[in-house]
């Protein structure tokens, strides 16, 4: 009896921290927000900082999140290496290419980032709009569980930020029939929404859109 108690504490003192750093990471990005023409951080497409996760550097780097260690869930693997640290944007740039793909998978920390939408074939990043239910962070997704679960938590849930500052725990990436699932876009991939509605989060390494032709925003 006296075990489930104990693990049962564990993880909701997990989940109450985890949703604490994201509160955080909501109001650096509502922040990042007003003075960027209400739009919150822009996905690179290329080099060493392309993929979602960029999007917790250049928030540090520009000085909107002033503790990293908001960007680490303790129900998270990294939680659990000592030596973990988000990569600066100076290391990512300067990285080697053995060194970079291992920097991308950390850059994003423990969460996962809005894809923005697709305008016209092109990528476009999320703007502001304070929605209640439009998710713009997350625990980050996992490429090998059933409906890209998340693997912090035990893999039991994951909480979820929307834009207007809320946090909400979810048992599952589509808690009902009537809502997509938060890590597929209407068309079922890990890729920005088809519309500016469609929000969907990605993992740290996931790009929005490949193309080479596609114009600055």
């Amino acid at each position: 009896m006296l075990l489930p108690a104990i693990q049962h504490a564990r993880l909701n003192a997990q989940l109450f921290s985890c949703s604490n750093n994201l509160r955080q990471l909501g109001a650096a990005l509502t922040s990042y927000s007003h003075y960027h023409q209400g739009y919150f951080p822009a996905i690179p497409l290329h080099g060493n900082t392309a993929g979602a996760g960029a999007y917790a550097p250049l928030l540090i780097q520009a000085g909107f999140l002033q503790d990293p260690h908001a960007l680490v869930c303790p129900g998270s693997p990294w939680a659990k290496q000592k030596e973990f640290h988000i990569p600066t944007v100076a290391e990512l740039e300067c990285a080697s290419q053995c060194q970079i793909q291992q920097l991308r998978r950390r850059m994003g920390g423990s969460y996962g980032y809005t894809l923005g939408h697709v305008y016209k074939g092109c990528y476009r990043p999320t703007r502001n709009q304070s929605r209640t239910t439009f998710a713009v962070a997350s625990d980050a997704p996992s490429r090998h569980l059933p409906h890209l679960q998340s693997v912090n938590h035990d893999g039991l849930g994951q909480n979820v930020l929307f834009e207007a500052g809320n946090v909400t725990f979810w048992r599952t990436p589509q808690p009902n029939v009537e809502m997509d699932s938060i890590f597929t876009n209407h068309t079922g991939h890990m890729a920005a929404g088809s519309t500016q509605d469609d929000a969907v989060l990605g993992d740290s390494m996931a790009l929005p859109i490949h193309t080479e032709d596609c114009p600055p925003y």
